[in-house]
């Protein structure tokens, strides 16, 4: 079975040093990927990051489980927080003829964190495009919408 595809990718604001970094983080069962972003490079952006996973199953993630996801979230976080401003992550799934979307804007590199579990529960468990989720910071939760 032929590994599936991460393609990692970010606009100008971040270097080709940090993408490598970030694309080094990600568990060896996937091929990596690491390119720019295709956004407007107008200065008023914020910083995109972009993971597109491509052919990836629900049970393929289930599979690799959270503990091979702990480096590469604490990679990107740690990258995020030198930014020392909002950055948008954007997260693409697609299996078959199911694709999931996610985007998250955050600062706060704990929020990005809690994203990226979500983003990885809600795949794996069957999640579907109109699957729309909002950070709670009283309740320090995710909600859906």
């Amino acid at each position: 079975m032929e590994k599936p595809t991460i393609i990692v990718a970010g606009n100008y604001h971040f270097s080709d040093e940090e993408l490598f970094e970030i694309s080094d983080s990600i568990p060896s069962v996937f091929n990596v990927e690491t390119d720019r972003a295709e956004e407007f490079q107008a200065d008023e952006l914020l910083p995109i990051l972009q993971f597109v996973f491509l052919s990836i199953s629900a049970g393929y993630l289930a599979a690799i489980g959270k503990d091979l996801w702990k480096v590469t979230k604490k990679t990107i976080s740690s990258i995020i927080s030198e930014k020392k401003s909002e950055c948008d992550i954007e997260f693409k799934f697609q299996e078959q003829d199911r694709k999931i979307s996610f985007r998250c804007r955050a600062v706060d590199s704990t929020i990005f964190e809690s994203a990226f579990d979500k983003v990885i529960d809600t795949v794996k468990n069957g999640g579907s495009m109109r699957d729309e989720y909002k950070f709670n910071p009283d309740e320090n939760e995710w909600e859906e919408i």
